[in-house]
């Protein structure tokens, strides 16, 4: 055990990425903040107050953690992580457990700390999924043996689309079905699971109105400028504001009374307001570096377990990037999705964060056995 802790090393790079953007988001979230003093004076300092404690200190905590507990333990308990999330999942969606916020029910909350089981489920599915081809390696020329993992996670996901949770659905989606196209599916795996994709999209527009809303806004957005649009619109606005190089930090006027959670799902608008676009550019491509060297450190390693979780958490950190700055812009409909690490929310922190320390040590290893 002494060892262990006295040879550990950590990837330089990953680490230094990712506190990076953990630190200079809650400079962005500090400023963004502001704009809820405005409204309401007496949450400033608790929202303030919650993201340093739970988000940066016990975020940093968690990290070195996932960096230092041993592969081989974590391995051996997430079938127990999986059941416990999917077991939260469920529990969320009674009334007497779950609570709504903005009219999702995705909250529950415990002696006063509140988390989202969906973010805890987000990265128990990569770990399990990691799990399944490590433990079933030999067995995934079959081809019901490759594709059950695959499917269960499917239909397990769509717990948090009823929420609902589209955003984060779309996230645990994308992750899982990159990791199973890169490390285990055949080519007819693929064309299979995007059709159940494209047929599990258009049912979403048809048989779940927040989806429809969300595109029909989308798509004619002049035509519901009061409600569903709104906060759509406010961010555009605070973009377009911020021309190339913004209008200073701290200097925001629409986090003050048009943006409806500036330190939340608007941050990014906030970012693009005070430091314009080369600002908004650069923290994407420093998101975007930072998962592309998880991805990239993949390769360095012929263990499922390993692949897996690096691709996955890769993956699922960039579609949230992506989500969140792409429904800011108006690209896609708004989606809801926090930015990773600087928005409000200390359960999506905490979790990114362990397994981005998890992530540190099996690339490192991979690196000094190279």
């Amino acid at each position: 055990m002494f060892n262990h802790f006295k040879t550990h090393r950590l990837d330089a790079v990953t680490t230094v990425l990712t506190f990076f953007i953990l630190f200079f988001g809650f400079i962005m979230f500090f400023s963004a903040s502001l704009g809820v003093m405005a409204r309401y004076e007496e949450k400033f300092y608790g929202i303030i107050q919650n993201q340093f404690l739970f988000g940066i200190c016990l975020g940093s905590l968690v990290y070195f953690l996932g960096a230092y507990i041993p592969k081989k333990f974590i391995k051996n308990i997430t079938p127990g992580i999986f059941i416990v999330s999917v077991l939260l999942c469920i529990a969320v969606l009674f009334p007497q457990i779950g609570f709504m916020h903005g009219g999702a029910r995705r909250w529950i909350s415990i002696l006063g700390f509140s988390f989202q089981p969906s973010e805890i489920f987000k990265f128990s599915a990569i770990l399990f999924l990691g799990w399944y081809n490590f433990k079933f390696w030999n067995k995934l020329q079959d081809t019901k043996w490759r594709l059950f993992p695959i499917l269960l996670l499917f239909l397990i996901s769509t717990l948090v689309l009823i929420q609902p949770d589209l955003g984060t659905t779309a996230i645990i989606i994308s992750a899982v079905s990159l990791v199973f196209f890169i490390t285990s599916a055949k080519y007819k795996d693929i064309l299979l699971i995007v059709g159940i994709g494209l047929v599990g999209i258009f049912s979403f527009y048809l048989f779940f109105p927040h989806a429809r809303e969300r595109v029909d806004t989308f798509l004619n957005p002049s035509e519901k400028l009061q409600n569903q649009s709104y906060q759509a619109k406010q961010t555009l606005i605070s973009l377009g504001s911020g021309g190339l190089w913004g209008d200073g930090y701290g200097k925001s006027l629409q986090k003050y009374y048009h943006l409806p959670e500036p330190v939340g799902d608007s941050i990014f608008a906030v970012i693009g307001e005070e430091l314009g676009f080369a600002g908004s550019v650069f923290i994407l491509l420093v998101i975007f570096a930072l998962a592309i060297r998880l991805i990239l450190l993949s390769e360095n390693t012929r263990d499922p377990f390993e692949k897996s979780v690096l691709i996955g958490t890769g993956v699922a950190i960039l579609a949230q990037a992506f989500l969140n700055s792409a429904s800011a812009s108006g690209t896609i409909p708004f989606t809801g999705v926090p930015f990773p690490l600087i928005s409000h929310g200390s359960t999506s922190i905490i979790i990114i964060m362990g397994m981005l320390g998890f992530c540190s040590q099996l690339s490192v290893h991979k690196i000094i056995q190279k």
